[in-house]
């Protein structure tokens, strides 16, 4: 069985070398266009030097185009016919297109040797250029993978930081009530206000709590009866003793307030009050100790922070 014609030229070792050289080419034309499309999209080099680089891609792959033409013409031939760019030949074959061809035969035979020196030069240059562009493409493409990277690695940093809560108590003071009779032993019961700031920084929304956790009796000046100083304590007022202290916090820095209501229970030293009435007088009781709870809604994490600060009663002797 014979082999038609128009098949039998490709079933040579010159046709897939041809081949070969074409697949070469393409890949080439592929590999750059690679590194032109992460120059484009990268943020490392500037607008300007973005454009004059895709100017010398396209001035680059014009001489890879040119010399694959100079290596195989009729390979080039071949696929510029296929695109649509065949040139016309033309149908005068007439005394004057024998006439030019006979005179440029002997012209042509002169100068191809000096044109064949031009091909070489233009291709080794264009060789050399090809290998500058791609360590310049190398260069810029790794330093931007790179900063893809680090950005990568800060935007994990920024939404995976650990939580922070700084809490900023003032004094308490509690001057409301804490009436006292003068010459008895017993309690007083003064009531106020303690404000409590909190600066929280978290990657994540969720809610903040402030609650009492233990309250140390601290009598640095005797003001009270030595014996019943331990039964000194420090709570929520009864109507504000099951409400809670809520702040709700979204990603980034936050600044809460809290504002808790007390009411402290002092036995009063009748010696150390003045004995003319009516009068005031203040002073320290002890350490009350709090803590600041953050609950992390998009973890189910709980961070906490333990604080403290100092409590003063007035005491109002009538």
């Amino acid at each position: 069985m014979r082999i038609p014609e128009k098949y039998e030229k490709w079933l040579t070792l010159r046709a897939w070398f041809n081949c070969l050289r074409v697949a070469v080419a393409l890949f080439v034309i592929a590999w750059l266009f690679e590194f032109a499309h992460a120059v484009v999209f990268s943020e490392v080099a500037s607008t300007w030097l973005k454009s004059l680089y895709l100017i010398g891609m396209a001035f680059l792959f014009s001489l890879i185009l040119w010399l694959l033409s100079l290596i195989s013409p009729e390979v080039i031939e071949t696929v510029f016919s296929m695109l649509g760019f065949e040139e016309k030949e033309k149908d005068d074959k007439g005394d004057k297109a024998e006439k030019a061809k006979s005179e440029s035969v002997g012209t042509h035979a002169g100068d191809s040797g000096k044109w064949d020196k031009i091909a070489v030069t233009i291709s080794i240059v264009s060789l050399i250029a090809s290998i500058v562009f791609s360590n310049y493409s190398f260069t810029l493409a790794s330093q931007a993978n790179e900063l893809t990277k680090k950005s990568l690695e800060l935007q994990n940093i920024l939404s995976n930081f650990t939580s922070i809560i700084v809490p900023n108590p003032e004094r308490g003071f509690l001057n409301e009530g804490g009436y006292y009779f003068n010459g008895t032993t017993s309690s007083s019961n003064p009531k106020g206000w303690l404000n409590v700031s909190l600066t929280v920084i978290t990657p994540h929304y969720g809610n903040v709590s402030v609650e009492i956790m233990n309250f140390s009796v601290s009598d640095y000046f005797n003001m009270l009866i030595p014996e019943k100083a331990n039964l000194t304590t420090v709570s929520y007022t009864p109507e504000y003793q099951y409400s809670k202290h809520v702040g709700y916090v979204v990603s980034g820095l936050n600044q809460l307030s809290f504002s808790l209501n007390l009411e402290a229970t002092v036995y009063p030293n009748p010696q150390k009050l003045p004995s003319t009435s009516p009068s005031e007088s203040e002073f320290p009781i002890g350490v009350l100790f709090l803590q600041a709870k953050l609950f992390d809604a998009q973890t189910d994490l709980t961070i906490t922070q333990d604080f403290s600060t100092i409590i003063f009663v007035t005491i109002k002797t009538l």
